[in-house]
């Protein structure tokens, strides 16, 4: 007899399922190399590093990328996959936000730097040149 179909109209295939699922972990493995491509790292050098992280080698992670058919990616390898791009994503926006509040630390600075200029020129010799070529007095 079998099972009564409940809200499904057709079967699902395993290999569709698995197909979608490398598909993911392929984006998530993308990712991660932009990411370190962003960091200056070596295309090569980003596929070792991920590669090493997952226990899996450089070349695996190139037939990930190449959508190779034969390549398989198990559940426990696309839950380390989603965790190191969790893990790595996090740190890479942590730098970016140190970062960006060093930069703009440094451009009040620099700032507060060019807006009391005017102060020290005014007291050095010579300065009276200057002024009255420009019109001022």
């Amino acid at each position: 007899m079998g099972w009564p179909k409940v809200g499904r109209t057709r079967r699902m295939s395993c290999a569709a399922s698995a197909s979608s699922d490398r598909e993911k972990a392929r984006q998530l493995i993308e990712g991660l190399v932009k990411r370190y491509r962003k960091d200056g790292i070596a295309k090569m050098d980003a596929y070792s590093h991920i590669g090493e992280a997952l226990g899996r080698s450089e070349r695996w992670v190139r037939k990930v990328l190449s959508r190779e058919d034969t390549t398989q990616v198990w559940n426990h390898q696309f839950i380390r996959i989603a965790a190191l791009y969790d893990r790595l994503c996090t740190s890479f926006e942590e730098r970016a936000a140190k970062e960006r509040a060093l930069l703009h630390e440094l451009r009040s600075e620099a700032h507060a730097a060019t807006a009391r200029s005017h102060v020290l020129v005014d007291g050095l010799p010579g300065t009276e040149s200057i002024r009255a070529s420009e019109g001022e007095e």
